[in-house]
């Protein structure tokens, strides 16, 4: 799938790297599997989603409990994205795009144009969406994913790794596949998109906006890009790491996470002037997803099964409901 082709790609890249010592900032949990965990979505601190190859889990208590939780999804499908708009309605993605409508209990598959894997959700608002997939897909709903059509195939084989909206009408969107990284936007809810930045041989992975004007980019070999002026100029930034790096979350413009691969979660509180490393204190994997449901509560998923949690320190808010693929 999309999804495993990325990730073999990552780790390629990371077995080139060493690794890290952690700390024990973050704590390992017991996820009860070993497969490839791509993404999570928490309702509450307490209440989260993980959607991965062939599972999706669901915890209550904060992760002290996970349990399986995949009635009406295909046996084996890997799951890329997860995403949800209240306790009750979420989405999930791999081959079919799924929704429930009872927190999980059980999922229906929705129709899309998709040609391709699913391989991000994101939500504007309880009604408004978007799933992305190769080939430049991206598609729209705005009844809260009964309905979904075409926003328009923005390139030519790019794979759109995420999509981030600020409102209703203008949002972001990343591309990863080779040969070069490009970062969209679009002013008019997905109907027109307009390339704002191209990287040579980049693998652009997940777009965040702390604002209508201030937003990062994450990559391989350490890319981190930063707007000030609405996407329409890209700074680099120096993330001390030549890891590749698969998701960002930030709470403000200065305090940010970013996570990548060989245990990597770089942390900044300076808007990005500087990185620092934040540890772990679990093995080297690959963490697809950073997520904070509450300020000193947060959650990154990876390789392996690997769930990993932490309660203290300054957190990252989920601003929007955003679902990203890594």
């Amino acid at each position: 799938t999309m999804k495993t082709l990325k990730l073999t790609f990552l780790i390629a890249i990371t077995a080139m790297f060493n690794g890290h010592c952690f700390g024990q900032q973050w704590v390992q949990q017991n996820s009860t599997t070993v497969q490839f965990l791509n993404d999570i979505y928490c309702v509450s601190a307490d209440t989260c989603y993980v959607a991965g190859n062939g599972t999706l889990l669901k915890t209550t208590d904060g992760g002290a409990v996970w349990f399986l939780q995949n009635t009406g999804i295909n046996g084996g499908e890997p799951l890329q994205a997860v995403c949800c708009i209240n306790e009750n309605i979420c989405f999930t993605g791999g081959i079919n795009l799924y929704k429930t409508i009872d927190g999980g209990n059980s999922w229906i598959i929705k129709s899309t144009p998709l040609t391709t894997d699913v391989a991000s959700i994101f939500f504007v608002n309880d009604s408004v969406g978007y799933a992305t997939g190769g080939g430049g897909q991206i598609v729209r709903t705005t009844d809260a994913g009964e309905t979904w059509n075409w926003s328009v195939i923005i390139g030519p084989t790019g794979g759109v790794g995420a999509v981030y909206f600020t409102d209703e009408n203008i949002g972001y969107a990343v591309e990863y596949y080779f040969p070069d990284g490009r970062i969209w936007k679009t002013i008019n809810g997905g109907g027109n998109w307009t390339q704002m930045y191209v990287e040579s041989n980049i693998m652009l992975m997940d777009v965040f906006f702390v604002n209508d004007s201030t937003g990062f980019v994450v990559g391989v070999m350490g890319t981190i890009l930063k707007t000030t002026d609405y996407g329409n100029n890209w700074t680099p930034q120096i993330a001390g790491t030549t890891n590749p790096l698969t998701a960002i979350h930030c709470i403000d413009e200065d305090t940010c996470y970013v996570a990548g691969s060989v245990g990597t979660m770089l942390k900044t509180t300076n808007g990005g002037n500087s990185w620092t490393l934040d540890t772990s204190g679990v093995v080297i994997t690959t963490y697809n997803t950073v997520f904070f449901p509450a300020p000193t509560t947060g959650y990154a998923v990876g390789a392996g099964g690997v769930i990993i949690t932490t309660t203290s320190g300054v957190g990252v808010y989920e601003v929007n409901r955003q679902v990203n693929i890594k």
